[in-house]
């Protein structure tokens, strides 16, 4: 396999819930940009992580509906299944198998230093113990990018340490298995610039299993309510005393939504005490009107074909297994495995 690649760009959401602001400013919109931007892509693949999601507790009986629904907000987020190969993680088995064989290139210590998953432990420190699902997640995540050679991966601030993993292992597999060529790509962040886009609860990150997140085809009335319910007391003691944008959730939100001429003005009068918190939370209502509400009515109009979300599942899991396959043979091989 060649290293000479035209750019193979990748984006993945899980599958516990629906698609939230996090997910929408983090990954979906730098990756359909990106496609719409750069013609010469040569592959983009987008998929429903369904497999990650055991990692947690979750309702079997509800998995299916979440995939669906995942499949039917990426579709309104701007997702072209005639030009993006969109599936579910489970439908590629060839993945796990990659998985196998990059966790007995990883070592445990690195997996435990991760920040995620040091977050979760200090999270479960009071309840549930971690599994060995949650250690082992970058290492699924290493082989879902490796797996289709993925160039870029459109991923949030949080997901880095993962790609650079990915990027270790990519050079790990080939220092221990060398050969002229090099089977797997190290692949590189889709955005320039990490995006965490914080809860709604002023918590680290919005989370669709952490009911701090905003879905991307909100009603009007749950934006007002939502973006008027944040917190700002941690950024500006009173609503009219001179305030710290930077520490705001609001105008972290600011930043995503509203144009660089609008955050400076409203930065400005939170910094002089000119402008208040109430006004500056009217104003990113508008401005996330303004983005939600074309999803919004596209998202409405997908409801009324459900089955589109199984169609396109389908046809992207045909062609996602065969270039995984590809991937799987050429490692087995170079690891000495062959199949009868």
């Amino acid at each position: 396999m060649s290293d000479a690649l035209s750019p193979r760009i990748l984006c993945g959401v899980r599958a516990t819930g629906r698609l939230h602001l996090g997910n929408y400013f983090g990954a979906v919109y730098p990756f359909v940009s990106r496609l719409a931007q750069e013609p010469a892509i040569e592959a983009a693949y987008c998929f429903v992580a369904d497999v990650h999601t055991l990692a947690s507790p979750h309702d079997p009986a509800t998995l299916q509906s979440h995939v669906h629904s995942m499949v039917l907000d990426l579709l309104a987020c701007g997702v072209d299944p005639e030009k993006v190969t969109v599936f579910s993680q489970s439908s590629v088995s060839e993945t796990s198998e990659l998985a196998w064989v990059l966790s007995a290139l990883t070592y445990v210590g690195e997996l435990e230093r991760n920040p995620n998953f040091k977050a979760q432990e200090r999270a479960a420190s009071q309840g549930e113990p971690v599994s060995a699902g949650v250690l082992n997640y970058p290492i699924l995540m290493a082989a879902d990018i490796l797996g289709l050679r993925a160039t870029h991966v459109s991923v949030g601030e949080d997901q880095y340490p993962h790609l650079e993993l990915a990027r270790d292992l990519a050079r790990r597999f080939q220092r221990r298995f060398p050969a002229p060529e090099s089977i797997f790509v190290e692949p590189q962040p889709l955005s320039t610039h990490p995006v965490r886009i914080p809860g709604l609860d002023g918590s680290g990150k919005m989370g669709k299993s952490q009911a701090n997140s905003l879905s991307i085809d909100a009603a009007p009335e749950l934006i007002h309510a939502r973006i008027h319910a944040v917190a700002t007391t941690a950024a500006r003691p009173a609503d009219r005393s001179k305030g710290t944008p930077e520490r705001c959730p609001v105008f972290a939100y600011h930043r995503h939504a509203s144009t660089s001429e609008q955050c400076e003005t409203l930065a400005a009068g939170c910094r002089d005490g000119s402008l208040g918190c109430t006004e500056c939370k009217s104003t990113l209502e508008r401005s996330l009107s303004g983005w939600l509400s074309p999803l919004r009515a596209k998202r409405e109009a997908l409801a009324q074909r459900p089955d589109v979300a199984i169609e396109t599942l389908r046809r992207g899991a045909v062609r996602a297994r065969e270039a995984v396959r590809a991937v799987r043979d050429a490692v087995h091989a170079r690891v000495g495995i062959e199949r009868y």
